[in-house]
């Protein structure tokens, strides 16, 4: 029996799938961090196991972790872990809107001590595995991740693919080969339906159809708005006067919820923002106060797009380009999967050198404008209108317009850049030479090209780029790894459930 710790960002998934006694036997849980929703319900089947949230773990607010003097960070255990330090910090960024509730000293000294507690807590619980229901990609659920890497803990997390609402299991942020032992096997047809109706829309340019399934979680008016948009005061009461209806009617209903069905879930905020005058660990963030932030996010925004506006240049087909569209941020794609080019303009430079004759193209990711208030809300966090001017500093580059159709954009490019993005794989079934920088989950197809580092990319990329893509190869990878690939319907149902137990086995 193998001890596991699990954190959990979605209850319901772990409750579905350890309430097979078989597979519960073979798994000693030694601790849950929970997310609040359905904690009650977690708890209740977990009787016998140590529960505490996610908010508690966070702020390393567990008092019955007993200290050890030998996880102080001291100069060998600095050493150690100074390593992951610069990386593990940029993990604030989910927490730090406008890029001003940290100081520097601030987030080193809240990195040694979330290092410190959670060797404590490693050391307390002694897992022999770590299992993540999300890619980790918060601050202190990555810090746990690079700390089990460093100790050889075991690690395993499910990670969403390009493809909305369908994943994979990883042990690693570097994707492993385990996923990609292509085999002919025909055993999950369901996917590979999904998969055919994916790639079908790829090729015949029906993106929109495919990201329809987070329609209600997008709202990119500000990038299509009308002209009384255009004025930032007129904005600014407009989009008052429709959030206080939203907001009054969403508390009242809230509120009736707890007083009715003492339902606390409904007063939980799982965001996080940091306050700018408190420590890390004191600041709370109530729904108010996150709406709030919302509606200065919205703002933001709102100078943000007039100033990439102002950037933009036309588009000319007839000449040669890359194409390389910005990743939001902060999100998973880029942190973690985005290794060292979590800083794009990193990315943009290197693609800029070995592509002197090319112009590149950079469009904006239209979800950092996106005012849905439902989800990427927080696109204004990493961007400025410094950023944009340094992208435009760049020789040989070009910020184009949102407006600008980004399946136009693939056929016509010499080439698709991406750091991790759904754009690659849309690019390598269109056919197209492409350039990964980061950790995708599909950075194994082998007509992708990887950016490695200088000698690699110097020996290899001039061959790359004079042989033809195959997009029928690609196509045939995709299918070929429908068997690891599960569905979140498959969650609901106990011969899915069944087959996402055996994949976790594989991967253990």
């Amino acid at each position: 029996m193998k001890n596991i710790v699990v954190f959990s960002e979605n209850n319901k998934f772990i409750l579905e799938l350890f309430k097979d006694k078989n597979f519960k036997k073979q798994f000693s849980i030694k601790c849950i961090i929970a997310s609040v929703i359905n904690l009650k319900n977690l708890k209740d089947s977990f009787k016998n196991e140590k529960i505490v949230t996610i908010e508690n773990f966070t702020k390393s607010n567990l008092e019955f972790i007993p200290k050890n003097k030998k996880n102080l960070m001291d100069v060998n255990n600095y050493k150690i872990f100074s390593k992951i330090e610069s990386e593990c910090i940029k993990m604030l960024d989910f927490s730090n809107p406008n890029q001003d509730k940290f100081t520097l000293i601030d987030a080193r000294q809240l990195y040694t001590d979330s290092v410190e507690f959670i060797l404590n807590f490693l050391e307390h619980f002694k897992p022999d595995i770590v299992f993540f229901t999300n890619s980790p990609h918060s601050f202190q659920s990555y810090i746990l991740y690079k700390i089990c890497e460093i100790k050889n803990i075991k690690t395993i997390f499910k990670r969403e693919i390009s493809l909305p609402l369908n994943y994979i299991f990883q042990n690693s942020i570097l994707v492993n080969d385990d996923n990609f032992n292509f085999n002919s096997k025909k055993e999950n047809s369901k996917v590979r339906i999904i998969l055919k109706n994916y790639i079908k829309k790829i090729i015949n340019n029906e993106k929109k159809n495919v990201q329809n399934i987070f329609l209600r979680l997008r709202n990119h008016k500000l990038i299509y708005r009308k002209k009384f948009f255009n004025n930032f005061y007129l904005f600014l009461i407009i989009r008052f006067l429709k959030l206080i209806p939203i907001y009054l009617i969403r508390y009242l209903k809230n509120l009736y919820i707890f007083y009715k069905f003492k339902n606390k879930d409904v007063l939980i905020v799982e965001d996080f923002i940091k306050d700018k005058n408190k420590s890390y660990k004191k600041s709370y963030t109530s729904k108010i106060k996150m709406d709030f932030e919302l509606f200065l996010g919205d703002l933001r925004k709102f100078k943000l797009l007039n100033y990439y506006n102002h950037k933009v240049t036309e588009t000319d087909f007839s000449e040669k380009f890359i194409y390389f569209p910005l990743h939001y941020q902060p999100e998973a794609t880029t942190y973690p999967f985005g290794g060292n080019y979590v800083d794009q303009l990193k990315a943009i430079n290197l693609i800029s050198e070995y592509f002197e004759n090319c112009k590149i193209y950079i469009k904006e990711h239209p979800d950092t404008f996106n005012i849905s208030q439902l989800a990427w809300t927080r696109g204004d966090y990493t961007r400025s209108n410094n950023f944009y001017d340094q992208i435009s500093n760049i020789k040989n580059v070009k910020l184009i317009d949102l407006k600008v159709n980004t399946f136009d954009l693939i056929d016509n490019a010499h080439a698709v850049a991406t750091v991790s993005g759904a754009v690659g794989l849309e690019s390598l079934i269109k056919g197209k030479h492409t350039l990964i920088l980061g950790y995708p989950w599909y950075n194994k197809f082998s007509q992708a090209f990887q950016f490695k580092n200088h000698e690699y990319i110097s020996s290899n990329l001039k061959t790359y780029m004079n042989k033809k893509i195959s997009k029928s190869k690609t196509i045939k990878e995709i299918n070929e790894i429908a068997n690891n690939i599960f569905s979140i319907n498959e969650v609901s149902n106990e011969i899915g459930i069944n087959r996402i137990r055996n994949l976790i086995k594989m991967k253990l």
